[in-house]
């Protein structure tokens, strides 16, 4: 694909529009009912008077000033329309929105307020200009159009995928022909405003808001919104059916067709703050900082590029003005919204932000209509091809995608499985092992009983034995006392009969009574010697 670009015979510069939000209640009381703003619509001047003093005031111009009251569309026909315009044109196109926190920044660019009773909508500048893109291409029946968008976020210095969140920490790359880009960004195609508010709110829901005491939802990072319209020219009738009839005799005879491509930055930079005003602490600090830095990096190249002589601008020193490089004096019709409130209490940051626009007014940009020469037939072949082999892979990959998911839950619940199956292994070899211990056990606790049987049979067999051997001797005893007993006894009877039988007969008879006594004791001695 080769490129080529056609030079604006006039050097512009960064257009400037300034618009004063309504004052809140809370500021409607605090003030002293001196106005310290003054805005002249018909001169687009904006008149500051130093608090408390009557006579030192600062006189600014802009390009257009909006007051209070100024709606919506006021807005976007004053700093937007003619840099919408000029990017269906084939232009890079910048629109900024700039200003302290609170200020109406977010709310001037995208802002979507829809009133059921009336069937009214309030809209900001995005989707007012996706909704000129988009009329432009329904009703232009001369051109092709291909719109796509990007969302990115520049927080503490990384660059993140508003619609792809986990892209993060994004590399800016730069071409040969010294174009800025972000690596890996997401480009999403869009057919209609609904299309783009979606992909916008997206990006919202993945962008870094907090509370702090300026803003109940401070953003606290920039944003980039890009929008890309391809602006092809359709062949006339005549030339596309002499085209097809020599392609179908074999001459293959292609014409190259020119693309305009016009890119639109819509940036809604975080706003400045004092940490002491805002009450940031903490992580919201280190945000508050991080923006602070980027926001001087950016007045520096401002204050650059509007002075001619200082050769060297610090585009590189931040990521927000490397991105906007292009935008600050280069390939791009630029125009600038700042912001400010109309309270004397932020007096010093609307004086700031005043300046800035004041200075980016002397900026000078050149634009650049950008062509792109392509063979439409390859083109769409090559497209045609590619479309069907993304389709095969994209299968394929959900299949190998598929059987991947199946291999892996297979194998985490084999993998369960075999835990399982080793710790019952290991449950059942620790009971096996309990049980043989309690065999053993019973074994040694059965023999130890047997052997206490033995001993206790033994014992009392001995005691038994004991017991009568001491009865036996107790009976003998017991027969000798008695025997010595009797025959005590009767050995006294006998001594007391024989005398009275020498004392009475003396005689024969007598001894022969006493013969047969003796005989009869000898008898029962006798007899007690043997039952012994």
């Amino acid at each position: 694909m080769r490129r080529r670009s056609i030079l604006s015979l006039d050097s512009e510069r960064v257009r400037v529009t300034v618009r004063v939000r309504p004052p809140t209640k809370d500021e409607e009381t605090k003030e002293d009912g001196l106005p310290f703003i003054f805005l002249d619509t018909e001169k687009n001047s904006v008149i500051l008077r130093r608090k408390g003093s009557f006579a030192d005031f600062k006189e600014f111009k802009f390009d257009a000033v909006l007051p209070e009251t100024a709606p919506q569309v006021d807005v976007y026909n004053a700093a937007a329309q003619t840099v919408v315009q000029d990017v269906l044109d084939g232009y890079n196109g910048t629109i900024m929105a700039y200003g302290q926190t609170g200020a109406g920044k977010t709310f001037t660019l995208s802002d979507i307020v829809t009133d059921e009773l009336v069937g009214t909508t309030v809209e900001g500048i995005i989707p007012r200009s996706a909704a000129d893109i988009f009329l432009k291409a329904e009703t232009d029946k001369d051109h092709e159009y291909h719109v796509s968008m990007s969302y990115i976020q520049i927080y503490m210095e990384m660059i993140q995928d508003l619609l792809r969140p986990e892209n993060s920490n994004l590399n800016i790359r730069e071409t040969e022909n010294g174009e800025v880009y972000v690596a890996g960004v997401e480009e999403i195609q869009v057919k209609s405003v609904q299309d783009v508010m979606k992909l916008l709110m997206i990006g919202d829901q993945n962008r870094n808001f907090a509370f702090t005491k300026l803003n109940a939802h401070s953003s606290r990072s920039h944003t980039i919104g890009m929008i890309t319209v391809e602006k092809k020219a359709l062949q006339p009738p005549g030339l596309r059916k002499a085209l097809t009839e020599r392609n179908r005799r074999g001459s293959n005879l292609t014409m190259p067709e020119k693309v305009l491509v016009g890119k639109l930055f819509l940036v809604d930079l975080a706003g400045s703050e004092r940490l002491k005003r805002s009450g940031s602490e903490g992580i919201r600090a280190t945000e508050a900082m991080s923006v602070n830095m980027s926001l001087t990096t950016l007045g520096k190249c401002i204050s650059a590029r509007a002075d001619p002589m200082v050769t060297h601008v610090p585009f590189r020193d931040s990521k927000l003005t490397r991105l906007l490089q292009e935008s600050l004096g280069g390939n791009a019709k630029t125009s600038l919204i700042v912001n400010v409130a109309p309270c004397g209490e932020f007096l010093q940051e609307t004086f700031s932000s005043l300046q800035f626009g004041s200075r980016a007014m002397k900026v000078s940009t050149r634009a650049i209509v950008n062509i792109e020469e392509e063979f439409r037939v390859i083109t769409k072949n090559l497209q045609q091809a590619l479309e069907i082999q993304d389709k095969r892979l994209h299968s394929l990959e959900a299949a190998v995608l598929s059987k991947e998911e199946q291999l892996e839950a297979a194998r985490l619940s084999l993998e369960l499985q075999t835990r399982e199956v080793e710790k019952l292994r290991k449950e059942q070899k620790l009971r096996d092992e309990q049980v043989s211990l309690s065999k053993k056990f019973l074994e040694q606790l059965k023999d130890r009983d047997k052997d206490w049987q033995n001993r206790l049979e033994l014992l009392k067999m001995a005691a038994k034995d004991h017991l009568i051997e001491k009865v036996h001797d107790q009976k003998e005893e017991a027969a000798v006392k008695i025997q010595r007993a009797y025959k005590k006894y009767y050995l006294n009877h006998l001594q007391e009969e024989k005398r009275k039988v020498e004392v009475v007969a003396g005689s024969q008879l007598m001894v022969n009574s006493a013969a047969k006594v003796f005989k009869s004791l000898a008898a029962v001695d006798d007899y007690f010697t043997k039952k012994t």
